[in-house]
Formats: structure tokens, sequence, C-alpha cells
């Protein structure tokens, strides 16, 4: 399988009522539902993913979704990631590690000093935890609505810069924003 570059992607605000982006979430929660216990599952839905503060991004490959993520306001200062999911077939090509960078990106753009997140414990979520730690992410308390208990752990890093490196990279790369597609991408 071939790893995919950084060049190779794009990404852009979506929308999650799109027909291609709600897939890709309800293929999250479907995931999250099915490796974590009843009442555990603290991913967003399409329609959680609409309300104010939240802002959802997608990565693309030669115009096609292969990556969603969202960021959700927590505080002035603070955000939250939420719902990022990578399709199968793009799994272990780079598509994580270049949102999440992306995203690094955008929080700080936005003034966001702090970045946290909430993920589950359990062996299927092992490669976004290893993700997370390659990028400066380590455990935390608890936060938000976020409650302490066995199946899910709290991770958080602080937003140093506009421009968040992936690591091995020189500072300063960043992916371009693709032109928006009809009645899927959102311009701000």
């Amino acid at each position: 399988m071939r790893r995919s570059s950084s060049s190779e992607f794009t990404f852009r605000q979506v929308d999650p009522a799109c027909p291609e982006v709600r897939a890709i979430l309800l293929r999250h929660l479907e995931f999250c539902v099915s490796v974590t216990p009843p009442g555990k599952v603290h991913a967003l839905g399409p329609a959680a993913l609409k309300a104010p503060g939240i802002a959802v991004f997608g990565a693309y490959v030669n115009g096609t979704l292969v990556g969603i993520a969202a960021l959700r306001r927590l505080a002035a200062d603070q955000v939250e990631l939420k719902s990022m999911h990578t399709i199968s077939p793009h799994r272990c090509r780079g598509v994580g590690a270049a949102l999440l960078t992306y995203l690094l990106g955008q929080a700080a753009g936005r003034g966001y000093r702090r970045i946290s997140l909430e993920t589950g414990t359990y062996e299927a979520f092992q490669p976004a935890r290893r993700l997370y730690e390659k990028f400066g992410f380590r455990e935390c308390a608890p936060f938000g609505e976020h409650a302490p208990n066995r199946e899910s752990v709290c991770l958080t890093r602080e937003i140093r810069s506009a421009v968040a490196a992936r690591p091995g990279k020189t500072p300063g790369r960043r992916a371009a924003a693709s032109p928006r597609s009809p009645g899927c991408g959102r311009q701000r």
C-alpha cells in the first residue's frame, strides 16, 4: 500500500449534512458503537456537528473525501478534536497525520492555545492513540462533559503557532485548501 504525501491532500471546511460527509460520520459512529459499551460513546453524529462552535473539515485525495474531523470550541483558548475518521481504503497512508496537522494549524489560526480530545481505551483505538502521541498529545484529566471511566482516556496538548508541523517535517509547510465542492464545502 502506497503512502500518500501531504502535497496530495487538500482540506476544506465541510457541511456535516452533505451526503458524502454524513456517510463517513455515520461509519465513524457505527465503528464507535461496535467497539464501545452502550452509553460510553462520545462521538457526535451529523446533526450534533451542526451546532454553533463546531467546524467540520474534510481531507480529500484527488477530489475524493477520505477523512473527516471536527473542532469544537470549549473555551476562548481551548478546542476539542471530535469525530476524526479516515475511510478504510485510505488508512495507513498518512491521511490522519495530514488532517491532524491541518487541524492544528486551523486551531492556532483561530486563536486557540490548547487542543484536547477523548478517545477509547480498547485495542481498536490504539492506532489513533499512537497518532495523537506522535503529535505530542499527553493524557490529561477529563474535561467538559467527559467523566473518568475505564472505556476512555482524555488527551491534550498546547498549540504553539499557526503552522503545526507534522512530526519529522519542516515547519511552515501547509496543505493548500481546495476549491469549494458544490453543496459540501463551506468557506469562512
